[in-house]
């Protein structure tokens, strides 16, 4: 799924999926839901949002981009292309194949993905 394919998501459904699997409250727990569909906006325009749907349906949600290792502490950062790291933020899902899924959305939107620290 591409960026542009996020728009078949509304927020709600996002965030509901989120909430129904990070059980634990491990990736958003506390996160009240106003600053979480910020959050996922933001990285939605930074293209690091990626959804993986099946057959329709939401089934994968993570956040990752390029950046420099330097700046990992830093919170909410825009993909750098000139980063020397890719960080993976978040990553939502129930069956492994959709982690390969993410990985391969995010690997296409990252040039020079085979050289950077993970």
């Amino acid at each position: 799924m591409n960026n542009d394919d996020t728009a078949r998501f509304r927020m709600p459904d996002i965030i509901s999926f989120c909430r129904r699997r990070d059980t634990r409250g491990l990736c958003f727990g506390g996160w009240p839901d106003d600053i979480l569909e910020i959050y996922f906006r933001f990285h939605h325009e930074n293209g690091s949002l990626c959804l993986i749907e099946q057959d329709g349906v939401l089934v994968g949600v993570g956040v990752g981009y390029q950046i420099n290792e330097c700046d990992l502490d830093r919170h909410w950062q825009p993909f750098n292309p000139e980063g020397d790291s890719f960080y993976f933020s978040d990553l939502i899902c129930e069956e492994e194949w959709v982690v390969a899924s993410i990985i391969n959305e995010l690997e296409k939107r990252t040039t020079d993905w085979r050289r950077l620290k993970i």
